[in-house]
């Protein structure tokens, strides 16, 4: 089953996790499968928003929205203070759009950061993300891009 571009696949170097950005307010992040000691069903916490980079990373926009209204929040991971950083992912390796193509990939023995094999699949997915998205932000800072820049 195809899904839509708020909702994807994130295969990791030790897990997959199933992302889903379709409600508003915040992102949800949902453990599928590991190779590691994570629990199934377990959420990546604290955060409002997701930065997609080289890892899933959950976090809370800067900003004085409450005592400025007029002043938007600060939506680049780069530019947020970490202490509004929360939960986060090891290395992606892919992102894809069904949960029987992330399986497929999971079960190979040679994984990469960002693998060569399903670039396709994961530049797709991260075009597909609108710059506006409510909950959903993709890296485009160097040091955490999920696909280097050349």
């Amino acid at each position: 089953m195809t899904i839509s571009s708020d909702r994807f696949y994130a295969v990791t170097l030790q897990s997959i996790y199933f992302v889903d950005g379709s409600e508003t307010g915040k992102p949800k992040v949902k453990l599928v499968a590991t190779k590691g000691d994570g629990q199934i069903g377990s959420m990546l916490k604290n955060g409002a928003m997701l930065a997609i980079g080289k890892r899933l990373h959950m976090y809370f926009p800067e900003g004085c929205g409450v005592l400025a209204p007029a002043v938007e929040f600060e939506r680049k991971l780069e530019k947020v203070n970490t202490v509004y950083w929360g939960g986060h992912t090891s290395r992606i390796v892919a992102l894809c759009r069904t949960r029987k193509q992330a399986h497929k990939i999971h079960s190979q023995s040679d994984l990469k950061p960002c693998d060569k094999r399903w670039l396709k699949s994961t530049r797709c997915i991260l075009q597909s993300i609108k710059k506006d998205h409510p909950v959903f932000e993709v890296v485009d800072w160097k040091d955490f891009a999920l696909i280097p820049q050349d």
